[in-house]
């Protein structure tokens, strides 16, 4: 089961994303705009899973929202 760790953005600051991670595993990061459809834009690839957490900071500010996915490869 794959649970994610967010962290809300504070005074228009980056949005910060972490997930768990299993060793090796290749991972994809994807936004959107809406929950549904096929709006989907890959945000950052061949993210290599370490058993650890991973994490990444949304510095795009040009939404004023944005929904997100994790997908293992």
């Amino acid at each position: 089961k794959l649970k994610l760790l967010t962290s809300p953005s504070l005074n228009n600051g980056p949005f910060k994303i972490s997930w768990p991670t299993v060793l090796d595993k290749h991972y994809v990061l994807e936004g959107s705009s809406a929950l549904y459809g096929d709006s989907w834009t890959v945000i950052a690839t061949n993210i290599v899973g370490d058993g650890n957490f991973k994490e990444f900071l949304d510095t795009n500010n040009a939404m004023s929202y944005r929904f997100y996915r994790v997908k293992a490869e």
